[in-house]
């Protein structure tokens, strides 16, 4: 499921745009949105019995690139990553999720939700490096997708490198159109059958919009720069 022929996206994605740097100092909590209007490179260093949870969100309209490099340095330190987005037609969408584990009883948890619309193509990785000396912890990587549109495509790049016995880790991809007996449902309600599929679509990225409507979350404009 890897292409060792494509280089990772932290390498060549980001030229230019915003960069985003946090700090989140021991026993503290951050929750961060951000706005994937355009690219944008964020950064994070997770201190011990540290919470991070950072939600992406938006739609994309333009060819644009998002990295996301977490560092969980202290034990007991948990990182949540979210994504909900719509990408609009004939336009690539590209984010890269790297964390690195170096310390015990850490929890890393990913879902990345996209919706591709007529033409569009998103590639998400996803990549959780732990290292060999690391004891107890948490790893749930997790990528679904709605193809909403004629000729989209959403490709999925998992890597686990777990060099430890004692994490319990999953990962699971669901990538599907929507059912033909919702859209079947909705038209005998007099309901088109596009606007059905949006209504769709809205309903699977909800859980996650739904971080950001009922939680206080800072939000960073993609050309401010935090630390």
């Amino acid at each position: 499921m890897i292409d060792e022929r494509e280089k990772p996206l932290s390498e060549v994605a980001l030229r230019s745009g915003a960069d985003i740097v946090i700090s989140v100092p021991a026993r503290s909590s951050r929750k961060v949105e951000v706005d994937i209007s355009q690219s944008v490179s964020i950064s994070a260093r997770v201190e011990a019995g540290a919470i991070l949870s950072m939600v992406l969100v938006g739609e994309v309209i333009s060819d644009i690139s998002i990295v996301r490099n977490v560092e969980i340095v202290g034990s007991g330190a948990r990182v949540e990553l979210f994504t909900a987005c719509t990408v609009a037609p004939n336009v690539t969408f590209r984010c890269d999720d790297d964390v690195h584990i170096s310390a015990d009883g850490a929890t890393c948890i990913i879902d990345d939700r996209c919706v591709t619309q007529d033409r569009s193509n998103a590639i998400i990785r996803q990549r959780v490096v732990v290292d060999s000396l690391v004891a107890d912890g948490v790893v749930e990587t997790s990528v679904r997708g709605m193809l909403l549109g004629d000729k989209s495509r959403i490709r999925v790049i998992p890597e686990l490198h777990i060099a430890s016995n004692a994490i319990r880790a999953k990962h699971r991809v669901a990538v599907a159109r929507p059912s033909k007996a919702i859209i079947a449902y909705f038209a005998c309600r007099g309901i088109d059958s596009m606007i059905a599929r949006r209504m769709v679509a809205d309903q699977f990225l909800c859980p996650i919009w739904g971080l950001v409507a009922h939680r206080s979350y800072k939000t960073y404009k993609t050309y401010r720069t935090y630390e």
